[in-house]
């Protein structure tokens, strides 16, 4: 007996969608592979072109005839010597980034910019970050347990990680996310927070001019042998 075909697509490559179906007919004699680009009305099977016809029992096709940037509809029927199925449903696909998983940020750097702070920064590798939804931080103590502590949206690359121990060395690394999945991870940095500075004990101020009426003075220094002063 026929029954119509369930088909999905599947995007492995910019050139290759797979399909596959479920059968569900006992007698066929082949599958008809019907493909339709770009079309303004894909549910009209009439816009639609037969691909390719396979054997029967066979339940899957990979279509390498695809060009980026194109939307590729599908759909499939079984056929005997008494007649054909209905299609099955039109399943469509673009192929570009936001099909796939995002590729792997890359150029990631890290500044320190005091002893419980250091600065990310990096880019991402898919065209103007259109199909990322979000970029995803990793923090580790031994470059080898990572926890996620942030996130940032698309347009943002840039994450200051706060809060951090002095003279610690950290690791980081940062994942693209879409619609679709998450990338892997990229380059790996590590850097170390600064030693704590110390109590501003040791700085003075000193040649103050006018200083018995501490209302104005012309000219100050700072003295600061090899310590931060806290002022």
């Amino acid at each position: 007996m026929l029954h119509q075909p369930i088909l999905t697509v599947h995007p492995v490559t910019m050139s290759q969608i797979n399909l596959s179906w479920v059968d569900r007919t006992d007698n066929e004699l082949n599958f008809e592979i019907w493909r339709c680009v770009n079309c303004a009305d894909h549910e009209n099977i009439d816009n639609f072109l037969e691909l390719v016809v396979v054997d029967p029992n066979i339940t899957s096709y990979s279509d390498n005839d695809c060009t980026k940037d194109n939307i590729y509809y599908y759909s499939v029927r079984a056929v005997n010597e008494f007649g054909e199925t209905d299609f099955s449903n039109k399943s469509g696909l673009g192929l570009n980034y936001c099909a796939f998983p995002p590729n792997a940020p890359n150029n990631l750097t890290a500044t320190v910019n005091s002893d419980s702070q250091i600065t990310l920064n990096w880019q991402g590798a898919d065209p103007n970050n259109s199909c990322i939804t979000n970029f995803k931080i990793f923090r580790s103590s031994d470059g080898q347990n990572w926890i996620e502590i942030g996130d940032t949206d698309h347009n943002t690359t840039t994450y200051p990680d706060t809060r951090l121990a002095a003279e610690t060395t950290y690791y980081y690394q940062v994942m693209a996310a879409n619609l679709i999945g998450v990338s892997d991870p990229g380059n790996v940095v590590q850097a170390t927070t600064q030693k704590t500075p110390e109590s501003g004990s040791k700085c003075f101020i000193s040649n103050i001019m006018n200083s018995t009426l501490l209302k104005s003075f012309t000219e100050w220094f700072i003295y600061d042998p090899g310590h931060k002063c806290n002022i």
